[in-house]
């Protein structure tokens, strides 16, 4: 019994380590569930949908590192007409590991707070990716926002011990009529801290902001990545 929580414990780490971008983008956009298929069996399915490849490339690289599979990404069209991307992981092991750290998205698990500050970086970008925002114009603006305040204060307590300045926590409705949770970090504390954006759609708005911006991320914004090269599976 000790070895196999060793085993997992090890695993759960090394997951941190090698996934954080993908476990902050399934926090995101992605969802986790348990089916009972009309033939009687049981399906495990973590899938994750957007409409930036780069994102979704990025999910299934990992977890394709990570398990050694092969899975690729998908596309489909909204009913908006709007192309998007999507990955969809059926493993018992795959689903293990992301209910593990996302459970009910109310809280960010003590793993990432644990881990070292590349993994908590990545981690950020994988949410600001998926629930995150960037207005361009007269006054430059990020922003995240959750149905869940536990998971905002948690989130504004990682950000705040990456040195971020966070300020205060909003409540507004959203046009379906849901509370929602927002955040408004300072952007130059968020670059300076080493934060970034992964996906050229929004890290290109955020280029306007000035040098700052290619001074404190420059290649670290695609690290281990050459997104221009990036060709569709």
């Amino acid at each position: 019994m000790d070895n196999q929580q060793g085993n997992l414990f090890q695993a759960m780490q090394l997951g941190v380590k090698t996934m954080s971008y993908s476990i902050g983008a399934i926090f995101g956009d992605g969802t986790i569930g348990v089916y009972s298929l009309a033939s009687g069996q049981i399906m495990h399915t973590v899938s994750i949908r957007c409409m930036d490849y780069e994102c979704i490339k990025r999910v299934t690289d990992e977890v394709n590192r990570f398990f050694n599979e092969t899975h690729k990404v998908y596309t489909y069209t909204n009913p908006n007409g709007t192309l998007m991307y999507g990955v969809s992981f059926h493993s018992v092991h795959t689903h293990a590991i992301f209910h593990f750290f996302v459970r009910e998205k109310l809280f960010i698990p003590d793993e990432i707070f644990r881990a070292d500050r590349d993994s908590q970086l990545d981690f950020v970008a994988g949410l600001f990716d998926t629930d995150g925002y960037v207005s361009a114009g007269v006054r430059y603006r990020i922003g995240f926002a959750s149905r869940h305040r536990t998971f905002v204060e948690d989130l504004v307590r990682l950000l705040s011990k990456l040195g971020v300045n966070v300020g205060t926590i909003y409540s507004q409705i959203s046009q379906y009529g849901t509370t929602m949770y927002v955040i408004k970090p300072n952007i130059k504390s968020f670059i300076m801290a080493g934060c970034y954006f992964y996906i050229p759609r929004k890290f290109n708005k955020l280029k306007g902001y000035g040098s700052i911006v290619e001074e404190f991320t420059g290649n670290k914004t695609f690290r281990d990545y050459n997104v221009e090269s990036i060709a569709m599976d």
